[in-house]
Formats: structure tokens, sequence, C-alpha cells
């Protein structure tokens, strides 16, 4: 199973199974594994939150004779009063674990949700051997490690020192780690030793405190020893900030919150600390004096691992701090950012998030072992866990552990219950996001004071607005200083579907699909951006709830009602009622009327242009995925004959441009062919300013002769990136031509067949109904090529490949044969599914009966390497442009309608996701291609040459802000089989490494990514995201909540997918750098291998390839 998609939830992954090599290893029998089965599920037992701080000799006993078990959802692991002979640990998956009322079974109460890495069953290796009334239950399917007690009692018997149960439940991982740790401890020293002449006594009240500095005077001493102009004093008012969350500092009237003053200023006294005198908390010796020359050099050191490593953390941290009238807006905006990916947060409604943002508070636990709360005592707060992580204890036995951002208390104080359990800190310094009892419940009630049920919608009640105000409701209003790329991503992040009822603002929360629809209808689009949200979230998702040939039908039928024509054909005239229930005067000749549906009036010419105006925004939501659907092809035909014959020709003219936009988006790979053929260096632009002409897709001159905005934009961000038009020169007449150039020669759609000299490494976005030859094999020696087009289904391709080997489909599978010889069954309604297909995978036809009887049928081609030689002469700089390029065009290609497929799962009912798909293989590629490359070199010092190398290119990578290929290349080179060698480790470059350490940390899943995401949130784009995290978000708002309430579609769901497609699209708005193209363009030998890489994914076989270079297994024990 390739590494991206062992990153993605199960049913993200065509039905593979996550950890695939890991899981089935552990499927065999201990007797039968290998050194290296041993070491490939050591390997993931060390990155287990709750084994992290076990021996490795330990880890390594544990992976020797740990097994697996795999459960099916909403099916029981542990029921009450069971005896409890295993320890288990997730693997992939969730559970549930709830406290029962053994006396009505009905009655239960939720203790807390366990995830990846999480554990449970710790009772049966410490007292008792069961849980009297604690059930432990799948929430999906799940994949669990299970480690009998009785190995677990003799292991810490036999390895020397008791490990206690605090030992067993540890989580370092979720702090800041032990680099962040040292680099605070050797802080602490350096001002313990250097900054005495600023301490002095500082008197409070009756009572003196010695050694104490103000906080103006400690920013300042520390920014007087930066080695070069980097360090800004919020950065480092942030350090002064973790000196006093870490307890190394003490503000002497007990305020959680450093701030950047002096004693001069008001409040003097409220910023002036005590260095406290103990030693560094479970360090028994005294710091170490460090002498003045080395000082500064050290204190660089120590701040920038810090401020790398804890960024993320401290700005959120110093907004928590702050009381609640104290908090800007800025500070909301953080903390309302940060709530979105802690898992208790997530899934309110931003409303929720908003009132919350104003409420919630940090407090601190120093001490390992403190009681957050007792069992039986009243629920007072609703706990988020934020560094450490926490015991949960039922009648004194320890049931599972608690890890970063999980939470608990919310339903206790939801239903007025007492605590079930205890929960109990394992760690010193431990952080808890706190929200009060009352403060959640007055939100709760607030909410639904405000949330009224109304002809059909359900809505929460905002604020009240005038008939101006409605016109620019969530219009910008950014600083004239703003550029467009902050105005755009502060829209993303504020926007919000509404809908205005009794003159007040409403946000949407449920609605039928029917009143839905009127509401387009009688909305115009163009009043503001209220109305333009809420179509967009509509024509984004509505695929969820209803197909395109029912929503054509509906408006189809609106159209016809505004003329007063009954859909069914209803005679000359009279009265009657239209399909959405309104009353309307049918006229002879089908004049315009003045009709109402109870939102007030509106003629029936108004409603004609409503139509067609979201018509036009549908197609431009759509692209030319929906120009392709034939049942859109019949009503856009319609449409337009019905809208020439009542004379609205602006209309008509909309519809147009709007249809000519969604055909040239489709071609936006060519703009990189004809920005490469500027950038060579034999073609020298006659226009000084080419690039801003040429490269710029925010403002293209369309052959409308009005500006065309980004295709690859959404409706409502185009409204964030207006420009002025750019008239036509020279340059691009020559585009023009060149991309005709372009259109001839990749008219075949053959990759291989591109011309090099013309500069282009891609091949164009494939479309539904775009051809595509499709091997399929029967055995090592027959094998069929079907020509099929990509919306084809795994039935289709069946049916024509048993036709052609004359079998009987109803009895063989179409089957997915990995490198590895792992069969997977395809569904039969996926579309495209030789795209979905791992690197090196083969389709094959297998008798159903036989399946898993058949022998091994791996071809040779599957394992065979790369058959060009590493660019190791290259510069890395250029190796990075050619992969950010390939990506960019790779990332540009996806039509933002794939997200939504692969986020509601609508590829299972025959949805193309081809472009994501070849995404999704890119980065697999890339991740072999590291581990391949360094399995396949046998020198030592070539291989760390080329490690050193790939770091570099990683580096490179970050900064062309392409986190697809730097987070495949640092996933690889953290992979075992690289790791595990450490003889080469030794050999590369101590700077480097560390380096790489700092890459690994945007990998922490533990945290759910949030130093990636707050990267990714921090750059302008372009940026090339890491598309299985987006996924992930997706997987997620599907499955944590429902499409349907109480037969009303859930348009918080709707506005929450609708949402994360916004955010991908922004990331695509600007160009890259003029740099990339500049290299690509002069390099074409370099371009050729880039394109075309040859891996190995079996990871058995690179394992046995890594066994070869280093033979033996080293312990660092």
């Amino acid at each position: 199973m390739s590494t991206y998609m062992t990153l993605l939830p199960r049913r993200v992954q065509s039905g593979a199974k996550a950890d695939n090599v890991v899981v089935s290893t552990l499927e065999m029998r201990p007797s039968d594994r290998t050194e290296q089965d041993i070491e490939i599920i050591t390997s993931k037992l060390k990155k287990l939150n709750v084994l992290q701080q076990l021996p490795e000799n330990v880890i390594e006993e544990i992976g020797r004779h740990a097994t697996t078990k795999s459960f099916a959802a909403n099916r029981p692991v542990i029921v009450p009063d069971a005896t409890v002979t295993h320890l288990y640990i997730i693997l992939t998956g969730s559970v549930a674990v709830t406290v029962i009322d053994l006396n009505d079974p009905s009655k239960f109460v939720s203790l807390c949700t366990l995830t990846t890495g999480c554990s449970f069953g710790e009772t049966c290796v410490f007292g008792q051997q069961h849980y009297k009334d604690v059930m432990v239950t799948t929430c999906e399917d799940t994949d669990v490690m299970c480690v009998e007690g009785e190995l677990m009692k003799k292991l810490f018997t036999s390895h020397g020192s008791e490990l206690d149960r605090s030992l067993l439940a540890s989580n370092p991982s979720a702090d800041d780690g032990p680099a962040v740790s040292e680099a605070i401890r050797a802080l602490w020293q350096m001002i313990c030793f250097h900054f005495g002449d600023h301490l002095r006594e500082h008197p409070v009240g009756t009572v003196v405190y010695p050694a104490c500095s103000s906080g103006r005077e400690l920013v300042d001493w520390l920014l007087s020893y930066q080695r070069s102009p980097l360090w800004t004093r919020q950065q480092i008012t942030m350090i002064g900030q973790v000196l006093l969350n870490e307890g190394f500092l003490k503000q002497v009237l007990g305020e959680p919150v450093f701030q950047d003053a002096s004693n001069t200023h008001y409040h003097s006294r409220r910023h002036s600390f005590l260095f406290p005198e103990q030693q560094y908390p479970g360090d028994p010796d005294p710091p170490s004096p460090i002498s003045p020359e080395s000082l500064p050099t050290l204190l660089d050191q120590c701040i920038n691992t810090i401020l790398q490593h804890s960024s993320d953390v401290l700005v959120t941290n110093a907004s928590l701090r702050k009381s609640s009238f104290h908090r800007t807006k800025g500070d909301l905006d953080l903390i309302v950012e940060d709530m979105k990916y802690m898992k208790g947060f997530m899934y309110l409604q931003e409303s929720a998030q908003e009132k919350l943002a104003k409420y919630v508070y940090l407090q601190n636990y120093p001490r390992a072992a403190s009681y957050i709360c007792r069992q039986g005592d009243d629920v007072e707060c609703w706990y988020t866990i934020i560094k450490g992580s926490v015991n949960v204890l039922r009648d004194e036995e320890v049931v599972c552990t608690l890890h970063l951002y999980d939470n608990f208390g919310k339903e206790m104080i939801e239903n007025d219950m007492k605590w079930p359990a205890t929960f109990q800190l394992r760690q010193n310094f431990g952080i808890v996001l706190c929200v009060d009892k009352k403060n959640l419940l007055e939100i709760n009630s607030e909410l639904k004071a405000n949330t009224i049920t109304e002809d059909g919608w359900e809505v929460v009640m905002e604020k009240k607005v005038s008939p101006d105000q409605k016109r620019r409701t969530n219009s910008l209003e950014a600083q004239d200083s703003a550029d467009s790329a902050t105005i755009a991503r502060r829209t993303l992040q504020r926007t919000k579907s509404r809908v205005t009822l009794r003159g007040r603002l409403c946000s949407v929360k449920k609605a039928s699909p029917n009143k839905i629809v009127d509401r387009l209808v009688q909305s115009d689009v163009d009043q503001g951006d209220v109305t333009a949200i809420f179509a967009e979230d509509f024509f984004l998702t509505y695929l969820s709830y209803m197909t395109t040939d029912e929503l054509c039908s509906k408006l189809l039928d609106k159209y016809i009602a505004s003329d007063g024509l009954l859909v069914g054909g209803r005679g000359e005239g009279g009265e009657g009622e239209r399909t959405d229930g309104a009353k309307y005067l049918s006229v002879p000749g089908g004049e315009p009327v003045t009709v109402s549906n109870g939102h007030g009036p509106i003629d029936s010419t108004s409603r004609k242009r409503n139509i067609a105006k979201h018509v036009a925004m549908w197609i431009e939501v759509g692209g030319s995925l929906l120009l392709g659907d034939s049942s859109f092809k019949q009503f856009l035909a319609q449409l337009q004959q019905r809208l020439a014959k009542d004379e609205l020709l602006s209309e008509q003219e909309t519809l147009r441009r709007a249809v000519t936009m969604a055909t040239q988006a489709n071609s936006a790979w060519l703009e990189t062919a004809s920005r490469l053929e500027a950038a060579r260096p034999d073609t020298p632009s006659r226009d000084p300013h080419h690039y801003l002409v040429v490269e710029s897709p925010v403002h293209k001159q369309s052959p409308l002769g009005s500006p065309r905005q980004s295709p690859m934009a959404s409706p409502i961000m185009r409204r964030s990136l207006q420009s002025p038009p750019v008239g036509e020169s020279p340059t691009m007449r020559r585009r023009e031509n060149f991309m005709q150039t372009m259109r001839i020669a990749l008219r075949g759609r053959s990759e291989d067949s591109v011309p090099l000299s013309l500069g282009f490494s891609m091949f164009p976005p494939f479309s539904p109904h775009d051809k595509d030859e499709v091997v399929v094999h029967l055995n090592r020696k027959e094998s069929v090529s079907l020509s099929l087009q990509m919306e084809d289904t795994a039935r289709v391709i069946l049916n024509k490949a048993c036709h052609h080997f004359k079998l009987d489909p109803s009895r063989h599978d179409l089957c997915e044969l990995d490198s590895a010889g792992v069969k997977v069954v395809m569904k039969l309604q996926t579309a495209s599914v030789h795209t979905k297909l791992s690197v090196n995978g083969r389709l094959f036809v297998f008798p159903t009966s036989a399946l898993l009887k058949m022998p091994e049928l791996v071809l040779p081609e599957q394992n065979v390497g790369p058959n060009k030689p590493f660019p190791i002469n290259e510069q890395s700089r250029d190796i990075a442009a050619h992969l950010t390029l390939y990506d960019w065009n790779l990332f540009m290609n996806i039509p933002q309608m794939e997200f939504i497929y692969q986020a509601f799962e609508l590829y299972k009912a025959g949805k193309v996701t081809t472009n994501l798909d070849i995404m999704t293989r890119r980065f697999n590629e890339i991740h072999g291609w590291v581990i391949t490359e360094l399995c396949l070199t046998q020198d030592i010092q070539k291989r760390a040459r080329l490690i050193q190398k790939f770091i570099k290119i990683a580096g490179h990578c970050l900064n062309f802000k392409n986190l697809n290929s730097f987070l495949a290349i640092v996933l690889a080179l953290d992979n075992i089989t690289v790791t595990r060698m450490q003889k080469v480790w030794k050999e590369v470059h101590a700077g480097l490494v560390e380096q790489l350490e700092y890459f690994k940390t945007f990998t922490n899943t533990s945290s759910n990514f949030k130093q990636l995401r707050d990267f990714q949130r921090m750059q302008e784009p372009p940026v090339i995201p890491y598309l299985p995290m987006m996924l992930k978000d997706g997987f997620f708002i599907h499955q944590h909540n429902e499409t349907f309430v109480k037969g009303s579609v859930n348009f918080e769901k709707m506005h929450m997918m609708a949402n994360m497609v916004r955010g991908i699209s922004f990331l695509k708005t600007g160009t890259l750098s003029r740099d990339i193209y500049q290299v690509v363009s002069r390099n074409q030998a370099l371009q050729g291998y880039i394109r075309s890489l040859k891996v190995i994914d079996n990871q058995k076989l690179q394992m046995d390839m890594s066994y070869l270079i280093e033979p033996k297994f080293h312990s660092s024990s």
C-alpha cells in the first residue's frame, strides 16, 4: 500500500486497507515472522502515542508477539463485566468508550472517543481483569493490535526496573518534543547566568520579591544578542510566554500572560517577573555555566529552535491567555482557526465556534498525577487536551488514555450529569483548554433561541439588515494596503451561507431541496455575496442529494411557471398553483405577470433573469464536467431557446460567456506551455513586461473582449481578485500561435509523444469522455488492451475482458494486483479504475470462487527499477523546480468537482476522479523514487550524498511552496527502509539531519497536521497542497455529519464541504515564480527524467534491498 493512501481514512482508499504492510505482517503467526517483519512492525509501534517512551527492546518484543484483529463499524470490542486479557492499541479507525447502566442498558454515557495510536485495556496489565460497566465499541471499520496482558507483565519483569502506568500511557510526542525541551532548558540556563545584572528586588504590597525584572528588559536583552535582524519583538514576547508556561518565569501577581512592558509604564508592577531559583523541573543537577563568547551563538540556536517547532502553539496560547474582554478580532480569528482542527470543535457550526472563541481559556497543570476532575464530582468544564496526556480511571482502574486534542465533559454538561470517571494528568506541565459550563449552556441557549423554522427553512437569526446593507452583506471592507490574495483569504475565512428572512440575516442550517431551488429562483445573484455564497454552496454540493437531471427539471419548471404555464401543459388561462406552491394567474400568450411565493412579489421577467444568472454560476462551478453531462446539455439548449424567445439577450450572452470560460478552463494547461516557451532563452520576448501579461491567470483578455478571470478560482473568490483588463500584446499573439501548435502536438494525448523541444512536461487534463488504453491480464502470458472511456466502470471493463477471454463475467472479479502480490477487488460501479491503481499495480481477471487460492502472478515488470541514472550532478534547486512545475500542472488539472466526488464518495456511483487520481499517483511515485534510489546505491558515501541531496531538494520544494513533493520526500526519508540504515546516517551532515528533523514536524498527525496547516495558511498562493490532508477533512465532514436531518438537507454540512473546496481553489490563484519556468525551459534532459520516474513500490522488496546494504538490526538501546 502506497504511503499517500495509508495516510488517508479507510474509505478514501478505494477499499484498500490502511497500513497494509504492517497489518498483513501482524496477521502472520509470531513464529513465522522474520527479523525484517519484526522491524517493520517495530517501526510502526515507535510512532504510536502509547508506546513512544517504552525502551526499544520492549517495543521489539511486543512486535514479536503482538497480533491484530479487524472489527467492522459499530461492533463491540469489550463488553461490560467481560474478562479483559489483552492490551489493545488502535492502528486504524476509532472506538467509543461508554459507561453502561447495568440496571438499564439503554442508559449510557460516552466517556470519550479514541483514535489511531490510543490504547485501552490497560487493566489487564495492572489490577483487575475486567471492566464492570465499561463498553468499548467501534465507530468505523477498525484495526487494533492485541498484546496479551501476561506478556506485558513478563516484559516488565524481565527488563529490569518496573515500568509503571504513567510510562505505558505517556505521550511525549504531544508536547513540543525533546529538541524544544532542551532548547528551553538551555535558554533558561543562559538567562540565569548572564541576565543577573538586570535582576533586583521588587515590592508588591507588603511582599518583596527578589531577583525580578520587567518583561520589557528581558525582551530588550534577548534582542541585543540576535546575530541578524530576523527576530521581532512579537517573537521574543512569544519566547517569554513559553518560559512562563513551562514554569521558568513566574509573574509576581500570578497572571498567565507575558507582556512586553517596563516598570515605567502604567500598571508597571503587573509586568515584573520573578525568576525562580529552583532547578529545571526533573533535573537533579544545577545548570552548567556558559561562556560569554558562546552566548550569541547558543541564544540564536535555542530561540530559532523554539520558534520553528512551537510557533503554532505560541500565538494561539498568547491569545487564549488573554481575558475575554481583551481579545481582539485578530485573537478571535486565530482561536477559531485552531478550533477547526480540534476534534471537539471542528464539526460545530461556525456561529458556535465564534461564540466559544470569546470564552475558552487555558489552564496549566504543572505536576504529573494532578486530577483534572474526579469521579462523582459535578461537571463544571468542557476540557480539550492541548499538551500532555490524560488517564481515564473508572473506580481507580485505568480504562484508556487520552492524547492531544482529545476532549471530555461536553456530553455530561448537556445532560446535567456528574463525572462518570476520574481524569488524571500523566506528565508535568500539562495544558487543557476549558469552556465553563455556564458559558457553554448560555451559548447553546442563545443559538437555540435564535434558531427558527419557517416555510421549510431552519436558520439561525444573526442581525437585522437594511435594504442597502443587504446588497453589501458579506462584502470585503479591507484596508487599501491589503493585496488581493490577502483579501481573498479573508473572504474565505469569513464566508457564510446566508439568506434573509424577516428582514434579518440568517445562517442556513437545514432546508428542503425544493425550498433551496425556490430561494435561488427569486434571488438576484448580483445583489451581493450573501446570495452568491449560498448559491455556490448549493451548486458545489447538490449531487449529494439530487441528480443533475432532477435539478435541470426543477429549474426548467420554474422558468416555464414564470410564464403562468402549468408544467403539465395547463390550458390558455385561469388560476392555478405552481410547482413551488405559489399562486399564479395564467394569461393567454404567456405575458409577464407578478407572482409571489411568500417572500415578496417578483415579476416573471426578473425570475427568468435570476434563473439564467444562476445557471451561469452553475456552469462556472461545474466547468467542463457539467458541460459534458447529456441532461445538462439538453437543458441548456432549451433554456437558450426560451431566453431567445423572451428576448433576454443579456442573459443569453451571460450564459454564452460562462460556457466559453468553462471550455477554456479545460485547456488551462496550455497556459503553462506558453510560459515555458516564453521563458526559453532562444526566444526572447519583445515585451519587457511579458511575464506580467502572459503569466497572470487572474486577468487575461478573453475572446469576448472583457477581462477573463482565472477559471480555477471560485465565483466568490473572483469578486475578491478583480483586476484591470490587460490589452493584447505581441507576446500574447505569439502565445496564441504556440498554444495552437501545442494543440496539434498533443492531439493524440500520449504523454511520451509530446516533443520535449516544446519545453512541455505534462499531459492535458482528462475528461470523462476521453479514451485511454487499458490493459487487463488473465495470467502472466495472456492480456488484452481495451480502448475505454474514463467514465467506463469496472463492470464495463470486466464484461469486455471476459468477452475477449471467453469467460463468464458473473463468476469473475476485476482485481488490482499490486507489486507485492496483494489483490484488491474493484467495485463494479467504480469508474476510471485504471487510474486508481498503485504505482506498479495491474488489472487482472480472477475467478471469484478461487480468488484466495490463485498462485503468485506478479508480473516481472512490476518490480523493475529505474532505467535512467539519478541526476546527482544537477543542482538540487533545479530538480525541485522541475518537480514543482510538474506537480503544479497536475494540481491545476483537477476540477474542483472532483474533490466533491471524492469527499461524498460519488466515485462509487460512477463519477470520475481521474485527475485527482493522477495527482495521488504522482505523490506515490516521488515517495517510491526516493526509497528506490537509496536502496539501489551500494556505496555508503554515495548513499550519504544522495540523502543529503534529497534533504536539499525537499527544502527547495518547501521554498517553492510545493508541499506535495516536499512531504513525499520527507516521508520517504522517514520510512523504516531508510531510517534503519544507521551506518549511512552517521555520514550525513549533522546540519542537514537537524533540518530533516524540522521537516518531520510537518508530518505530525497527532496534532491533525497543525504545523503544516499553519504554514500553508500563511503562504500566498500559488501553493501545491498536501492533498491527503484536504481529502481527510472532506471525508470526516461527510462521515460525521448527516446529509439529511428529518427530511431536510443539512446545509451546514454542505457549507463546510464547499468551504473546503474553496480553500483548495484559492491555492490555485496566482502564478509560479518566473525562475521555475526559466529553470525548466533550459534543461530538457532533466525534464524528461522527472516526468518518467520508474520506481519500486513493493515494501517487502525494498526491505530486502535495505537488508542487503545493512543486514544487522541496529538497536539504540
